[in-house]
């Protein structure tokens, strides 16, 4: 398997240059490129052709940029490359910021107290298409979505039954395969209801679906 491209956006020398290192040092990673704003990134006219060849090209932004924000850059690369993975790297860790992030399409939301050897092993989970939030950001996820209003019945029909159930077994933490069986369909059959899940609920990652199910009340 080919070596995963790491894009870098941060403005803080030291967590930039502790990010490198991991990446230099790490199997199945590589250091692709490194901007120190969202808008350094944007007036790279290599960037769209770096992104364009990557099958599993991983983007790492700090919330906390100069100019536009972590958030605004995150909705303008989901946008323009959608498959290009994004993990938000940032010291906040309060429920807004957490919220935004996610809504604003990022694939994982991180702290940068995350160790070394965590970092690594959550950015493989959200190279290879899942979705991953420090204990302590789940935790103000769930905390969010009990302080959410309960929707109408309108809102809680907006998914079939079995988009509802292979929901619930995705919040659950089941892998597609475990799924499958559990429903007895096939893993295609399961991708197939995922997306339209992802259709029906406006958003773009397990995260995201598993968050609006909640605040929806789609969660048993």
């Amino acid at each position: 398997m080919s070596a995963i491209p790491v894009v870098i956006v941060e403005d803080d020398p030291n967590v930039l240059n502790r990010i490198q290192k991991l990446i230099a040092n790490a199997e199945g990673f590589e250091h692709a490129a490194s901007y120190i704003s969202a808008e350094e990134l944007l007036a790279d006219a290599e960037f769209p052709r770096l992104s364009g060849r990557w099958d599993l090209g991983l983007i790492i932004i700090d919330l906390g940029l100069p100019g536009m924000s972590g958030n605004e850059l995150t909705v303008i690369v989901k946008e323009k490359f959608p498959n290009l993975r994004v993990i938000v790297y940032t010291v906040f860790e309060d429920e807004p910021n957490i919220l935004r992030a996610i809504e604003s399409g990022a694939n994982g939301y991180l702290l940068k107290d995350t160790d070394d050897e965590l970092l690594l092993a959550d950015m493989k989970v959200v190279a290879l298409g899942g979705s991953t939030l420090t204990p302590r950001v789940a935790r103000k996820i769930i905390r969010a979505s009990e302080k959410s209003p309960g929707s109408s019945s309108k809102e809680k029909n907006i998914l079939t039954g079995r988009q509802t159930e292979i929901l619930n077994l995705i919040a659950l933490g089941m892998k597609y395969a475990e799924i499958a069986e559990e429903l007895d369909i096939s893993v295609h059959t399961v991708c197939r209801h995922i997306e339209g899940i992802y259709e029906r609920l406006n958003v773009n990652s397990k995260t995201q679906a598993i968050l609006k199910g909640r605040n929806m009340g789609l969660l048993d």
